[in-house]
């Protein structure tokens, strides 16, 4: 059965339920919205207007109400004019309203002869007061979780933006001829194929217009779909083409004559002409015109290696940093890519399953590209690395924009979308007529693109293996410039809030490491040490972390650590925690010590924080021969330094262990060597997740070496890095792997990597 047909037969049921009251017909119903539209859902809201007597219509809704029926219903104030005390959108819904009776359609037939005689201006009203409810839609669904788990009938895209489209075009069927009939059917048929997904979901347990997670799988075996994952790109692809044809829509309806008339002449016979179309005049108007023309002009040509050069002389000016966005964005919405990169419909809808990527693919390419033309306009959006983009050579500008097209463009193919991304590098851009020196620069940063983020937010860039691992990887010189770049707008293009202070911090701090031994934080720290007579400062400026050093003054850490050397000399002891306030008290550091490490010291010290109430946002842990244990929690409080210590020494002396009920979403083993594993828990940020994360690596028998541990919005990315486990034996080591699966089998993660 179809979506029209259940529409229909819920339709009928519907309509014999509210029948079998006596007072039904005289009431004289209209049917309004889904309903009127051969669009209902089992749980769709039943709307009606009522314009026969209101006492019969009062005691009607009340026998409804009494039965437990759920209606939505209107009276009209004016009996002469439905539209007096009304929103648009409830006027709107009177062109598709169907009377139930005689009356009712008289009277209907009544009102809308009196609206189309209001002329174009009232239309322009309605067309109006709908773009602005579609602006706010837009802007309340514009998140990651609306990309994994969209709404089928708000978010873009979806049944409410194609209902209103249909209105548009119903409103103004004079600005709309034979070449939008093409739009019309695929309106028709996501409306179908998304009906029967809203159906499928009313009658799941979750009920809703959410095509959430748990829904996906089900309801993709349901149409037939071999893997979960095809059936949301085609869901992706929907949503994407209905929007651009929504938008196209209301632009057209929008347009005075003249404006349809210029883009209607102009001429689009041959690859220049399109590509000139959308360099003039990038509009909606013009890129619905290209996108209906570009394959008979494709389908005309011979690709000789003379038009493959044309074509790359074409995409390096959309791709320009310093070219304005919207011929670009023109490029991508109309479809003219497709016909350039062949390989980019294979990543159209392509949405990735996690918290962190904003975007499908596809999407995330065009942000990406937008992002680099936005810092290059305006450099100081990368913050400390301003110096860094404003250095950029004019041929570094197209480097990196080619690599920001490329980067992901494998993406969905299986293997390794890093090399593969490279291979389509050199195929493209050798067609394209590009020099081989630029083709490897291209091919290298879409080779290596993960290197630098990686390195300095998931490994440890204080450690001279990630140095030396960069190294091998070519990041030095203008290559380490390129691709800080290209890290920062990697990031800005996959989720906006990810690029964070602290982000921008560590990657700055190791751009500096990798070009210089010291940082200007490390110098000045390194003189208070030297101010205080400590002979081996080298050790503390190489293995104290970069960002502990960075945060705190250097003479308060440098005294801090004169301090616990001559406590320690002296007495032995441990040392009470130290509470470090700074930045106008909206900072907040704590020091633990001991004197000797032991198993689960990290997770006693997370404990303590924990029971006093405290949300760690960084950790720096570290153990020196002098000192013991020696770590720094950054810490989310208001409490005065007093009030910290005070519920310090209570959690310690209260001894209490409780446990906290924790998710993650991925746990990675991100590197392996004979001396340290490195493992992430990724996840939203929750009550007790760095507790529980260091209780199971506690309970596994990892001793923890250092840890980052990140908070940015509602997620946070903690990673550890621990000593490796022998084997029973004493030998051999224990699987990573397995620990990692230990690890996700408790958490209810996946195993990321």
């Amino acid at each position: 059965m179809g979506a029209a047909a259940f529409s229909r037969w819920l339709g009928e049921k519907l309509l014999a339920r509210l029948s079998r009251h006596s007072e039904w017909l005289v009431a004289e119903p209209v049917v309004l919205g889904s309903w009127a539209r051969g669009e209902l859902s089992p749980k769709s809201d039943i709307d009606l207007l009522f314009c026969g007597p209101e006492e019969v219509v009062r005691r009607l809704v009340e026998g409804f109400a009494h039965e437990g029926l759920k209606i939505r219903y209107r009276v009209p104030e004016d009996p002469e004019d439905w539209t007096k005390g009304v929103e648009p959108f409830d006027i709107v819904a009177l062109f598709s309203a169907v009377p139930l009776t005689e009356g009712a359609k008289g009277k209907l037939d009544s009102q809308l002869a009196k609206l189309r005689k209001r002329g174009k201006s009232f239309r322009r009203e309605l067309l109006r007061a709908m773009r602005l409810e579609r602006r706010a839609r837009s802007e309340r669904y514009d998140s990651i979780t609306n990309f994994l788990e969209p709404n089928i009938k708000f978010g873009p895209g979806g049944l409410r933006d194609l209902e209103q489209a249909l209105i548009a075009r119903r409103l103004f069927p004079e600005r709309f001829g034979d070449e939008a009939e093409h739009a019309l059917k695929v309106l028709e048929y996501y409306k179908n194929f998304f009906l029967l997904i809203r159906a499928k979901l009313h009658l799941s347990d979750g009920g809703g217009d959410v095509l959430s997670a748990p829904e996906q799988k089900p309801i993709a075996d349901w149409f037939g779909y071999k893997d979960p994952k095809d059936f949301m790109r085609e869901v992706q692809k929907g949503l994407s083409r209905v929007s651009f044809y929504a938008d196209w829509t209301f632009e057209q309806a929008s347009a005075s004559p003249s404006r349809l008339e210029e883009v209607r002449v102009r001429r689009l016979n041959s690859v220049d002409a399109l590509f000139s179309a959308l360099l003039a005049d990038p509009s909606l108007l013009m890129q619905k015109r290209v996108r209906s023309q570009a394959d008979s002009v494709f389908a005309q040509v011979e690709r000789t290696p003379s038009l493959e050069r044309k074509i790359g002389l074409f995409v390096t000016r959309l791709l320009d940093p310093l070219e304005p966005e919207g011929p670009l964005v023109a490029f991508f919405r109309s479809r003219l890519i497709d016909h350039c990169v062949p390989e980019f419909r294979r990543v159209v809808g392509w949405v990735q399953h996690d918290q962190y990527h904003r975007y499908s693919v596809d999407a995330h390419l065009l942000q990406v590209i937008r992002e680099l033309k936005r810092i290059c306009s305006r450099p100081s959006r990368a913050g400390r690395l301003a110096g860094l983009v404003r250095g950029l050579s004019e041929q570094e500008r197209e480097i990196l924009a080619f690599a920001c097209l490329y980067h992901d463009l494998a993406k969905g193919r299986g293997g390794d979308h890093s090399e593969n991304g490279a291979r389509l590098v050199k195929e493209d851009l050798t067609r394209f007529g590009k020099s081989a020196t630029f083709i490897e620069a291209v091919a290298w940063i879409v080779r290596e693109h993960l290197a630098l983020s990686a390195a300095a937010f998931r490994e440890n860039p204080s450690s001279p293996r990630t140095w030396q691992m960069l190294h091998e990887k070519g990041v030095k010189g203008r290559r380490l410039h390129c691709l800080a770049v290209f890290t920062i707008v990697d990031i800005l293009g996959t989720n906006p809030e990810a690029w964070t202070p602290w982000k921008e911090r560590l990657l700055f701090d190791l751009v500096k490491q990798l070009e210089k031994p010291e940082t200007g934080s490390t110098l000045k720290f390194v003189e208070c040490l030297r101010q205080g007579q400590v002979q081996d400062w080298e050790r503390y400026a190489e293995e104290l972390d970069p960002f502990l050093i960075g945060s705190l003054p250097p003479k308060t850490l440098a005294d801090d650590i004169l301090l616990v050397r001559e406590e320690v000399q002296k007495t032995k002891a441990d040392l009470p925690p130290r509470v470090v306030r700074l930045r106008g008290g909206k900072q907040v550091w704590i020091r633990f010590h001991a004197v000797e490490d032991r198993a689960g010291i990290f997770l006693n010290f997370v404990k303590r924080l924990s029971a006093a109430g405290l949300s760690v946002r960084h950790a720096s842990i570290h153990t020196d021969p002098d000192l013991g244990v020696y770590d720094w929690f950054e810490v989310k409080t208001t409490k005065t330094a007093a009030q910290i210590e005070r519920l310090l020494q209570a959690a310690a002396l209260a001894k209490t262990d409780k446990q906290f009920s924790v998710r993650f979403d991925a746990i990675e083993l991100v590197s392996k060597s004979q001396r340290e594993w490195v493992i992430s828990f990724r996840g939203r940020d929750q009550s007790g997740a760095l507790t529980e994360a260091a209780r199971a690596l506690y309970e596994l028998g990892l001793q923890i070496r250092w840890a980052k541990v990140h908070t940015w919005g509602r997620q946070i990315d903690d990673v550890f890095g621990v000593s490796s486990v022998p084997g029973s034996d004493g030998t051999t080591e224990v699987d990573a792997r397995e620990v990692i699966r230990a690890l996700v089998k408790r958490f209810g993660a996946h195993e990321s990597g």
